[in-house]
């Protein structure tokens, strides 16, 4: 049993506390406080003390710090409450955190913030009977400020439990792991992600300690700062999580639009019932969006370089992309601090504030995505070697080089409509194939062409020149061509030549009709009546996509699965590349 404490094995806490504003209880320099340790039984409830008597000394700050020794470690529970008393035996700070590795120490903070998020955990592991590790990360995630009402905390803790256990409380039916489950989660991956974001969560308390001591350091904007750090890793906390125990990042995307089918109409239930601000509720909606940005840069993200190392990319080819990705994730972690700075403040932070922050944040994405894309462009020096090296591979006369390889066929039109080189992702695609072809390899495609696949009206620039010189809409009928619009017929462009290279054409031409497929049905979301209907569509649409794009996640389905071929001429391309050759013509989606 977990609840047992085995003397043994002991972990040792260092902790800093702090008082922020004069609504709370200062502590009063050279006043004792006691600290007392609970834990969280596997029924979610408090345990009593199980450390001898502690005791601390407030320094002149107001700054209390101590260690603990002899901790119960996480073979006898997930989670462990720290508690300050006063002289009269009142509490006056709270702080959840998990349980320690056998002799580790584990650093945490306790706060205004850590007795709101204290308070809300309690409510919610008692009420759902569970020490659910699941439970503690949202409750991380929406309970990011001192300023919210005990009303609202009881809020959240439903909130939190309903969104992940599902209306009818088995996880299975509805809401954030019956859709890990329904994506091919089974009960042993579940009990790995539970396990391992305890982990996770020791360098989230790190951080949280760190902001404490920022709090003393530089002030309140500073601690605020380091909180917002902590707030952009949470989600990445959750992806390594998954990542470890076998659960694939598109899952967990799938899995919050089904909590948020069950969340966004309880929130508008509380709204009505004046239990939950608006302003409050602006905060999670914004927190869950800023959030789920995060979550799906991290996957892509992670997704890519696992892919350019698959297919053998160089150290430059990486490095290239990799800060270009640093860039990006860079700036999402300083939006979190601005987040933090401006909404999850200790003190109220009216409604229109934060929708005026989401606009600018959302203006401010939008140009970091643009600044990644433009990072992570092969150079225009690096597309020129690439023509000649892939048209010796294809065995292209270099007179015909611009015929057969135009240089407008590795560039693709910006948001802002100007022609751009393709990513280096889809250059080290090239170059791994012209590799296999001098290695006595190559590469097939079974294309599916029929109506059950068929391409998006918001796609018609796809198509075929009457002009065989131009490959695409614009350029073809500036030169006075008239353009067909429909799947473009690479092998019959590179008819008499090796069909490798219109095969992996043909592949990517097919991925981006999947995606504009997908973006076609998003429009499609906005004529539905409610948030709850639209995420629930929104499940499905992803669904679809990652079915049409990877089959069952392995590489051995859906448009990966209908590549094939061989490295050398005798051994068969692995599920691993198929899946990476597919996953570097992906558009980065977040």
């Amino acid at each position: 049993m977990k609840t047992q404490w085995v003397k043994a094995l002991f972990g040792i806490l260092c902790c800093n506390l702090w008082m922020s504003t004069p609504i709370f209880a200062q502590f009063i320099s050279n006043n004792v406080y006691s600290i007392e340790l609970q834990g969280i039984t596997v029924y979610g409830a408090l345990t009593a003390n199980l450390l001898p008597q502690t005791t601390a000394i407030a320094d002149n700050s107001g700054k209390l710090s101590f260690s603990l020794i002899g901790v119960p470690n996480n073979t006898q529970y997930n989670f462990l409450v720290t508690t300050i008393r006063d002289s009269a035996g009142t509490a006056v700070r709270r702080s959840l955190i998990p349980a320690p590795q056998p002799r580790a120490t584990l650093s945490f903070g306790v706060s205004p913030v850590t007795e709101n998020q204290t308070e809300a955990f309690i409510r919610a592991f008692a009420d759902a009977r569970t020490d659910d590790p699941l439970l503690a990360f949202f409750g991380f995630l929406l309970v990011r400020t001192s300023n919210i009402t005990n009303a609202e905390i009881i809020q959240m803790a439903t909130f939190c439990y309903r969104g992940i256990k599902g209306s009818d409380g088995t996880g299975r039916t509805d809401g954030f792991e019956s859709g890990l489950r329904a994506n091919g989660a089974t009960d042993a991956q579940l009990v790995n992600l539970r396990t391992n974001l305890i982990s996770e969560f020791t360098t989230l308390t790190a951080l949280y300690k760190n902001s404490v001591d920022e709090y003393f350091t530089a002030g309140s904007a500073a601690e605020l700062g380091k909180r917002g750090e902590a707030a952009a890793k949470i989600f990445e906390m959750l992806v390594n999580a998954a990542e470890n125990a076998g659960i694939a990042g598109e899952s967990l995307l799938l899995a919050f639009n089904r909590m948020g089918a069950l969340v966004v109409p309880l929130m508008d239930q509380s709204l009505a019932a004046g239990t939950l601000r608006a302003a409050t509720k602006a905060g999670i909606e914004s927190t869950m969006t800023r959030g789920m940005e995060k979550l799906r840069a991290d996957k892509f993200l992670a997704q890519y370089t696992g892919a350019l190392r698959t297919l053998g990319a160089s150290d430059a080819d990486v490095l290239k992309y990799e800060t270009a990705a640093t860039t990006l994730i860079s700036t999402m972690q300083e939006k979190f601090r601005q987040f933090e700075l401006t909404v999850m403040r200790d003190e109220d932070v009216a409604k229109s504030a934060i929708d005026l922050f989401n606009q600018q944040m959302q203006q401010e994405m939008e140009a970091a995505f643009t600044q990644f894309m433009t990072d992570a462009q092969a150079s225009n020096a690096e597309i020129s070697e690439f023509r000649g090296e892939l048209g010796t591979a294809l065995g292209i006369p270099s007179a015909q080089l611009d015929t057969y390889l135009p240089t407008a066929m590795f560039q693709y039109y910006s948001a802002a409509g100007t022609q751009v080189n393709w990513p280096i992702t889809m250059v080290v695609a090239g170059r791994w194939m012209i590799s296999i072809i001098s290695n006595g390899g190559s590469i097939a495609y079974n294309r599916q062409t029929d109506d059950a696949y068929p391409i998006p009206a918001m796609n018609t620039w796809k198509g075929v020149c009457s002009n065989p010189s131009f490959h695409d809409k614009y350029s073809c009928q500036a030169a006075g061509g008239s353009w067909t619009p429909g799947r473009t017929d690479y092998n019959a462009i590179f008819t008499g030549l090796r069909k490798d290279w219109a095969e992996l054409l043909e592949m990517r031409e097919d991925v981006e009709i999947a995606e504009f497929t997908k973006y076609e049905q998003w429009n499609a979301l906005s004529s539905l009546s409610t948030v709850q209907q639209m995420m629930q569509q929104e499940e499905i649409i992803e669904d679809t996509f990652y079915e049409t794009i990877f089959g069952d996640g392995s590489g051995s389905g859906g448009i990966a699965g209908r590549l094939s071929g061989t490295t050398n001429g005798a051994t068969p391309l692995s599920d691993g590349v198929k899946k990476a050759l597919v996953t570097v013509f992906l558009s980065p989606d977040f």
